[in-house]
């Protein structure tokens, strides 16, 4: 989706667009172009200024779940979303808020053109085997090489931690690492289990899954980021972009070892409930995720867990209101309401609640009512990224940590890449 240019006169073209979008209360993602829920009781005035500035809308529906029809406006409208300076960046950094380092891989991607491609075809290949693992381990024994002297590809199979989404796992041994060191991993896997949703990711680690997922280990770390270059030669070629290294060690303050990559195949219907990517209550060795987009788009409602909370008490305000008595009527037969009530007197423990797989008791509010995700875009923590757009999410821990949910916003499949931020040793 490409929103049209603002007609002639600027900003001030549209001000009832203006206006909305500069509510104190919206608290914009810095570097995201706008984002609005388009709803059919829209004001006149603002439905002709939709219509006008965003001919075309994105209709987000998740694993069967509608979620309803969003629009993207011009930068220009928002200059509270542009990407402010280098000082307010390491401010929200600190406040565990998302960045949108938008068009930063944009030059890069015609260059990437043939590696993409054939990542993309990877999602076919992988989805029609009939032994995944056996399809998994022969795209890696060729990526590889038949004379790599720094992997070793084990015939041993681990077993599956997710049986239900798992589709495949390999071990694989870095020859960097002492003969007692941790065995690298490669596990193939849907996102979902839903039947509409055809969506695959490639995940790497080391160690037992789970168990050692917040390991700090910095060997291994580094042997799975050599790996996922061998795998992945656009990812190498992300890790060798002296600009992007140095923006992020200006950003955190100190050099960054990306590791533990995902590849992602969003396709309709896909996408990731609310989650975090935290290990432990403070002081996580993980201090974020980058995560770049390569092709087609995907929606994200990302906000720091401190604002999440926060935009739920005032949702739930608003509720008590008189806004919205249909979704006041649904939640009702839930434990959402009674737990967020119960909750809003300690803001500690309700925290500790949206931490929770599934938000807890929380769930059906934050992560299942469409309602909800519109409010979040009017206040401004909804963005759309397009190829070459980055997003950065913060992590101080579980208490302290990015919240996102993403959508696939494109009608066809998109890839993405996924790495964790580790400090360099």
């Amino acid at each position: 989706m490409s929103a049209a240019p603002p007609e002639a006169g600027g900003p001030h073209a549209f001000p009832a667009l203006t206006e909305l979008l500069a509510d104190p209360g919206r608290q914009p993602i810095e570097g995201a172009r706008p984002v609005l829920r388009r709803l059919e009781e829209d004001e006149p005035e603002i439905a002709a200024e939709l219509a006008r500035l965003a001919p075309f809308e994105v209709r987000l529906e998740r694993r069967g779940r509608w979620c309803g029809r969003f629009v993207e406006l011009p930068a220009e409208l928002d200059p509270r979303a542009a990407l402010p300076r280098a000082s307010r960046q390491r401010q929200r950094l600190r406040e565990a808020r998302p960045l949108v380092w938008r068009g930063w891989l944009t030059p890069a991607l015609p260059r990437w053109r043939s590696e993409l491609f054939r990542s993309e075809r990877l999602h076919g290949r992988f989805a029609a085997a009939a032994d995944p693992e056996r399809e998994l381990r022969a795209w890696i024994a060729g990526q590889l090489g038949a004379r790599d002297r720094d992997f070793e590809l084990l015939q041993e199979a681990p077993p599956l931690s997710d049986p239900e989404r798992d589709r495949a796992k390999v071990l694989l041994r870095a020859r960097s690492l002492p003969p007692d060191g941790p065995l690298l991993w490669a596990k193939l896997g849907r996102l979902s289990d839903h039947p509409d949703d055809a969506s695959l990711r490639l995940r790497l680690g080391f160690g037992r899954e789970v168990d050692d997922d917040a390991e700090d280990d910095p060997r291994a770390l580094d042997a799975l980021a050599r790996l996922a270059g061998r795998l992945w030669p656009e990812r190498a070629a992300i890790a060798a972009d002296r600009s992007l290294s140095a923006a992020l060690a200006e950003l955190f303050g100190r050099a960054l070892r990306p590791s533990q990559d995902i590849l992602y195949w969003n396709r309709p219907q896909g996408g990731a409930r609310f989650h975090h990517d935290a290990f432990l209550d403070e002081g996580d060795r993980q201090l974020g995720v980058l995560f770049a987009q390569l092709s087609g788009r995907t929606a994200w409602a990302a906000l720091s867990i401190a604002d999440l909370a926060r935009r739920a008490l005032e949702f739930r305000a608003e509720l008590a209101a008189g806004e919205a008595p249909w979704v006041l009527a649904e939640l009702s037969a839930t434990p959402a309401l009674a737990a967020l009530d119960a909750l809003a007197a300690d803001p500690l423990a309700l925290v500790r609640e949206l931490g929770l797989p599934g938000q807890g008791r929380l769930g059906a509010l934050i992560d299942q009512a469409p309602e909800f995700l519109g409010f979040l875009a009017e206040r401004g923590h909804v963005a759309i990224l397009h190829p070459g757009d980055l997003i950065l999410l913060p992590n101080h821990g579980r208490l302290s940590t990015a919240m996102h949910s993403v959508f696939c916003a494109s009608n066809q499949q998109n890839l993405a890449l996924s790495l964790g931020l580790f400090p360099a040793s």
